[in-house]
């Protein structure tokens, strides 16, 4: 394989890794937005703690982002919830 080949590869592979990892954050975030659906977190009122949502894996790594990025909310002491407006 010459050098464009090699260059090409593994800009491609690059690509196709980078699809597959955004594919992956995407269930993930179905998965979590579903576990808040299903113990009706969906507002201050009925937040609830991490430990009930029960998530096991990297999509515990994966919740922490979405907090990070404000998409799961945070009440004041110290529960979560999804607002399924946003």
């Amino acid at each position: 394989m010459d050098w464009a080949g090699l260059i090409f590869s593994m800009i491609l592979g690059g690509l196709a890794g980078g699809f597959v990892g955004l594919l992956l954050e995407r269930e993930a975030d179905k998965y979590i937005r579903s576990r808040f659906k299903k113990k009706n977190a969906i507002s201050p009122e009925t937040a609830v703690e991490f430990q009930q949502l029960e998530l096991e894996g990297w999509v515990k790594a994966r919740f922490r982002i979405l907090v990070k990025q404000g998409k799961i909310k945070q009440t004041q002491d110290g529960r979560y919830y999804v607002d399924l407006m946003e």
